[in-house]
């Protein structure tokens, strides 16, 4: 079972952005069935919605790896970042929406796909490695 979890924790801005993600190995099982309702998002332990760029940040990422959009993984991810570093918009539905500040953002959005990017490319070897000792 722990094969198949990948928990990361990376900083992008000292004492500002920290991200800490649990999530399912990448194309590890081709039977979840999975769409975007699979994705939680917390920001300082609290559960909020990010905007659409966030988002896709994550799935484009699965689509440039070619992993079946229905079985992107469960991934669960806390976002811990100062208060000057983030706006927070409260919806009448309850949920908080979040969006990085302009000086931060684009930064931000590129340091994660870079970073997930090096992460996939790892998981994927290590996936491919392991296929070939089981068929050898």
């Amino acid at each position: 079972m722990d094969k198949m979890i990948v928990h990361w924790e990376h900083v992008f801005f000292p004492d500002m952005v920290t991200f800490e993600c649990i999530q399912v190995r990448p194309g590890f099982d081709k039977k979840v069935q999975m769409v975007k309702n699979n994705f939680f998002i917390f920001l300082n332990g609290k559960p909020a919605r990010a905007t659409q760029r966030f988002d896709s940040v994550f799935y484009d990422l699965y689509r440039d790896f070619k992993i079946p959009p229905r079985t992107i993984p469960l991934a669960i991810l806390n976002i811990k970042a100062e208060d000057d570093a983030y706006f927070l918009i409260l919806h009448g539905d309850g949920l908080r929406k979040f969006y990085f500040k302009p000086e931060y953002e684009k930064r931000i959005y590129e340091l994660l796909r870079s970073f997930l990017w090096k992460l996939f490319n790892k998981l994927l070897m290590e996936k491919e490695f392991q296929d070939q000792l089981s068929r050898d």
